[in-house]
């Protein structure tokens, strides 16, 4: 294990800045933070609690074993509001005051989300999805940075990856079809980074590795850090330390993000926009009712082809309109283009703005 003095930290923080490093948070710092268990607890309660669907909980792989594809989809809800959950802890807020331009997430969770947003950090989110290619038109930067969900996200409950048979459709989906957004793809490789910080992963498990090397990410030359809180094999350790050239720098997660803090000025850190004015919260619930009230199924697309022609090139026939308003908020919540939506639906309908009314805090 590299001593945690040993690390170049000018190194580290000079890829940070120079937007060559990527930061990877597994669920030891987002979901299992505080308790190690916290996710297999839950699975296992899910499993008793639905005998009837599921069959088991595969423990050492974390998935759980459903009776057939009918049993996983009556239970996605309730696996959903688990990831769900306020997730929020000390680390992870120092880790959004770190100016990393791209953060990729391995569990579905949004935890790192409601921390930006908390501090009014600038910020885009998207997500891996096997149902189509969600392409990120703006490169990330340290100013707007990418957190990316790369085992799909809790706001889209069916590309939750919870059993062995997502695992192997998710497997083939990024390999055989090659279906990550050509952001990602650009920012892993030798010409766009030079730094890979894993925090929290859980390396035991043998599909990292296959994630590892479907990523590209034991090119060279590039440093690797890892700080995970669990104990590791000595042979799993030495696979990834000759193989994929990680250094395991510490097992005590603080005392990682601690220091990798310290290393940026004041000056460097991230902080919200000094405006004087705090930026707006939108109230989400009020906003769908108003829309959906406002526009039927033919207006709804009318209104998308307009104003919103990204949002209507995702729409299909068999989605129904609820899903199309989803989509259309999840695109205005990306872009902070709730004001344009706002404006534009008052103007087609004035009756149900009103009624709907108010639409931020």
């Amino acid at each position: 294990m590299t001593n945690i003095e040993n690390i170049n930290w000018d190194f580290v923080q000079r890829s940070v800045l120079n937007k060559k490093c990527i930061l990877f948070l597994g669920p030891g710092i987002t979901v299992n933070y505080g308790n190690n268990a916290r996710m297999e607890q839950k699975f296992e309660e899910l499993t008793n609690d639905a005998s009837n669907d599921i069959l088991s909980f595969h423990k050492k792989d974390g998935f759980l074993i459903f009776k057939n594809e009918n049993a996983k989809l009556l239970n996605q809800d309730k696996i959903a509001s688990f990831f769900n959950a306020d997730y929020k802890n000390p680390l992870l807020e120092k880790i959004a005051e770190i100016p990393f331009h791209l953060i990729i997430n391995v569990t579905p969770d949004k935890t790192m989300c409601k921390i930006f947003e908390n501090k009014q950090f600038t910020y885009k989110t998207e997500y891996y999805s096997m149902k189509r290619l969600r392409q990120i038109e703006q490169a990330p930067d340290t100013e707007t940075p990418l957190i990316y969900n790369l085992f799909g996200s809790v706001d889209d409950a069916e590309t939750l990856i919870i059993s062995h048979y997502d695992l192997f459709r998710y497997l083939k989906s990024v390999y055989a079809f090659n279906n990550l957004p050509d952001i990602i793809k650009s920012a892993t490789n030798k010409e766009n980074t030079n730094n890979i910080i894993f925090l929290g992963f859980e390396f035991d498990r043998w599909y990292y590795q296959l994630i590892i090397n479907l990523l590209n990410l034991n090119f060279d030359p590039c440093i690797r850090y890892a700080s995970i809180q669990n104990e590791l094999d000595d042979e799993i350790k030495t696979l990834y330390e000759s193989h994929f050239g990680i250094n395991f720098a510490s097992r005590d997660l603080k005392m990682f993000v601690d220091k990798l803090h310290s290393c940026f000025a004041e000056n460097q850190l991230r902080k919200p926009p000094q405006t004087g004015e705090k930026p707006r919260k939108y109230l989400k619930t009020n906003i769908i009712k108003f829309i959906n009230a406002a526009f039927n199924a033919t207006d709804l697309d009318t209104l998308c082809m307009c104003y919103f022609d990204e949002v209507y090139n995702q729409f299909t026939s068999e989605q129904s309109k609820l899903t199309r308003i989803n989509i259309l908020m999840d695109y205005v919540a990306k872009n902070n283009l709730f004001n344009d939506l706002l404006d534009n639906g008052k103007e087609q309908n004035s009756v149900q703005f009103e009624k709907f009314a108010p639409y931020y805090e």
